[in-house]
């Protein structure tokens, strides 16, 4: 607040939702989150001037300013404050958790019926379901040294990316080269898929595998796929969904 060289930009209407699924158990219910927009003291007054009041932009900012500071000092002083009737500031108390003696004070905030009953209506812009699969973002061949979609033989390779950790039932869950024509086309059914199991992976965790190449991924072109069990965070495994990503150029191995 009290910012200088203001522009009055009003923000836009809707609000976009992500569905992100529940691993918890199979009933679960999938649990949605809203992308934030923020209407900051400016789009607000912008929003203010489109009524036509007259009211100058800069003395609203100033009127702003002084209720943010009396709401401060009511807060300092210990008590509640109810902000235009659109909610309630107040007051919650816990002990620290290294030394239960002392107290720590913080404040919450309670929205009230008037501002819930105005999101009831709002508009949903997009809708658009969580990525969680692991994404493959650059590959290392360790024997030369050099980033790239050209690995070595019986040589081993670092994979960055996100999301990458394996883990799981090693029927279903590894890193897998399958072999591919020279327009990236391969066998979708697994038939021939060389796997590096998690037992033979050096490094694995969500941004980087490292391991050598199994003795089964000779000299061709393949595309490289990842099949893991761990969850989108890569601390705990999901018991209901297998994950998989496919790297999105051809690898070569010489």
């Amino acid at each position: 607040m009290n910012k200088m060289n203001l522009t009055y930009e009003d923000t836009e209407s809707g609000v976009n939702l992500t569905r992100h699924k529940s691993y918890f158990n199979e009933t679960a219910s999938d649990y949605l989150s809203v992308q934030r927009k923020t209407a900051d003291i400016e789009s607000l007054i912008a929003t203010i001037q489109k009524k036509d009041t007259g009211i100058n932009p800069y003395m609203i900012m100033h009127c702003a300013t002084l209720l943010k500071e009396a709401v401060i000092t009511k807060l300092s002083a210990g008590n509640s404050v109810d902000v235009f009737g659109l909610g309630t500031f107040y007051l919650i108390a816990y002990p620290q958790k290294d030394d239960e003696s002392k107290t720590k004070i913080s404040v919450n905030f309670t929205p009230s019926k008037e501002a819930r009953d105005a999101v009831a209506g709002v508009d949903i812009s997009v809708m658009q379901t969580e990525n969680t699969d692991p994404v493959i973002t650059e590959l290392k061949n360790l024997y030369t040294q050099k980033t790239g979609n050209e690995l070595s033989a019986g040589y081993s390779v670092r994979i960055s990316g996100i999301r990458l950790r394996i883990a799981g039932d090693e029927s279903t869950a590894g890193i897998f080269f399958a072999p591919c024509k020279e327009d990236g086309t391969y066998d979708l059914t697994g038939t021939g898929w060389i796997q590096v199991k998690e037992s033979a992976i050096e490094t694995n965790k969500p941004a980087a595998l490292s391991f050598f190449l199994p003795s089964g991924v000779t000299a061709g072109t393949y595309r490289l796929i990842i099949k893991t069990a761990a969850g989108a965070a890569g601390s705990r495994i999901n018991k209901t969904l297998v994950r998989s990503g496919v790297y999105a150029d051809i690898v070569t191995v010489a």
